[in-house]
């Protein structure tokens, strides 16, 4: 395993084999309160979710699915959900990650918590709550063994349209520079209209779409986790004009950079990013 770039949020370390690669964003504790409402969002990571207690859980396509303590949770990459919570507080331990070249059609996977899996969960616990050297490979031995746990339910299987994952891959690897989608597709050998298709139907969300959310959240991370400064951030992510970078992460967080890096700085009990 190897760090990938120069900033860390307890996250972005790598495990390869001949047919596996997963990308470990983000793990971490959050405390939910009662009234904590989030409007809905996406994601292009998967999220392994566990609550301490009952009372708070996700909210898609107008329902409410309560989050318990005795299952972890699933959540593919994509969906449009919003949190919520109904209890005086809530911790919730979570795992962001990425696992190219694989979707899944559900929305949200229980997996009930057997023996091994509470073992690891503690492990990971433990782990991150010490920031001990190598805190993050029980996160990865916890988010290998729900999907194995959760395979007769998980519909894990490969992305079936390769050259999208390919596009995806372009994608992440061209986050600093100006990407546009007509010559995205170009490069492909497809129609801009062609291209939009192919991806929304492999992803959920267009080109476009999925191309602001990596920056956002690349963006994001920056910003809680390292010392470079907000034009250098906005250049990293392809928006080498503050002004704009600014206008353009206000419309995706809800306040301005320097705003959020000074919120999610200053504060241990910092929530997981809208």
């Amino acid at each position: 395993m190897e760090k990938q770039g120069r900033f860390m949020d307890k996250s972005a370390l790598t495990a390869n084999s001949s047919r596996l690669h997963v990308e470990l964003f983000k793990v971490n504790v959050a405390k939910l309160w009662k009234y904590w409402r989030n409007a809905r969002f996406t994601r292009t990571f998967w999220c392994l979710y566990w609550n301490d207690r009952p009372g708070a859980g996700l909210i898609m396509d107008g329902t409410s699915f309560p989050l318990t303590d005795e299952n972890l949770y699933l959540l593919p990459p994509n969906p449009q959900y919003g949190t919520y919570c109904e209890s005086e507080e809530v911790s919730q331990f979570f795992c962001q990650f990425y696992l190219p070249g694989f979707y899944t059609p559900e929305k949200l996977i229980p997996i009930p918590l057997s023996s091994p899996l509470k073992e690891l969960l503690d492990i990971a616990l433990k782990a991150w709550q010490s920031m001990e050297d190598g805190y993050f490979f029980p996160a990865l031995s916890l988010i290998a063994m729900a999907i194995h746990s959760s395979r007769a339910t998980n519909r894990l299987l490969p992305v079936n349209d390769p050259q999208m994952e390919q596009v995806r891959r372009e994608m992440v690897r061209c986050l600093g520079s100006a990407l546009n989608m007509p010559n995205l597709a170009q490069r492909f050998h497809l129609t801009e209209k062609a291209l939009n298709a192919r991806f929304q139907a492999v992803f959920g969300c267009t080109p476009y779409h999925y191309l602001s959310l990596l920056r956002y959240e690349r963006a994001a991370l920056m910003l809680r986790s390292s010392q470079d400064t907000i034009e250098d951030i906005g250049e990293n992510v392809g928006y080498p004009d503050r002004n704009y970078f600014t206008r353009w992460f206000t419309r995706h967080a809800g306040m301005p950079p320097a705003t959020y890096r000074r919120r999610y700085q200053s504060s241990a009990d910092a929530l997981p990013s809208p």
